[in-house]
């Protein structure tokens, strides 16, 4: 659930979830970056929108929790962002149905933890406040209007959704590989499906650190 000054919104799980980049060749500070992506729609609960309120499909994004190290995916289990000084991180959320218009507003975080796992739920607990936008950013969007300014509260089971896997040049089954690295960096065997991007010179990197190596998808679960 989350609570946006006077909305709720419920999560839509399917576009929802923790993502990880593993690259054992950056070292240790970049070798995992974490991110959180969670979508919303207004909940059956919600009082609904004034007649000019056209935020009703929200994202929240945090990307990245730099520096944020684990050696198996469980520890993810309670985890306080804030107390325990495990990341840099840049939060904010957007109305996707606005589409390029609509601004992207801070989110001012004073609570961010995850309190507990269910399998391979893990419960995202939220408080804070969003930040209106400046009057310079305003002005570049004058068609924009309702924005949901104030109190931010979040509580919700996010699944642990996606691997981007690094995987050297000269592995002979790249895909295989990738699982064997997730279950060597985070101890984790539930894959259900893979896709492999080969190596190509002419592609620049986008894994932290770059390199030549194939880039494998990983979707967790069963």
């Amino acid at each position: 659930m989350l609570l946006l000054a006077h909305r709720r919104y419920r999560l839509v799980r399917s576009q929802s979830g923790f993502h990880c980049v593993i690259n054992p060749l950056t070292g240790q500070s970049w070798s995992q970056v974490w991110r959180i992506e969670a979508h919303f729609v207004p909940d059956d609960d919600d009082p609904g929108p004034p007649p000019w309120q056209v935020w009703e499909y929200l994202r929240l994004a945090i990307n990245p929790l730099a520096f944020l190290q684990v050696k198996h995916w469980h520890e993810l289990e309670r985890i306080d962002f804030l107390a325990d000084d495990d990341g840099l991180f840049f939060m904010s959320l957007e109305n996707l149905i606005a589409g390029r218009s609509a601004p992207v507003l801070d989110v001012a975080v004073s609570e961010f933890r995850t309190i507990g796992r269910d399998g391979l739920n893990l419960t995202l607990e939220m408080e804070g406040e969003v930040v209106a936008p400046s009057e310079e950013e305003k002005a570049k969007r004058p068609g924009e209007h309702g924005i949901p300014v104030g109190e931010f509260k979040l509580f919700a089971a996010l699944p642990l959704s996606s691997l981007v896997v690094a995987v050297p040049i000269n592995s002979a089954d790249p895909l295989a590989a990738a699982k064997g690295i997730a279950q060597r960096e985070l101890g984790l065997s539930q894959i259900r499906a893979g896709k492999v991007k080969s190596f190509d010179p002419n592609r620049r990197s986008r894994l932290p650190g770059g390199g030549s190596h194939h880039e494998v998808l990983l979707q967790v679960g069963s």
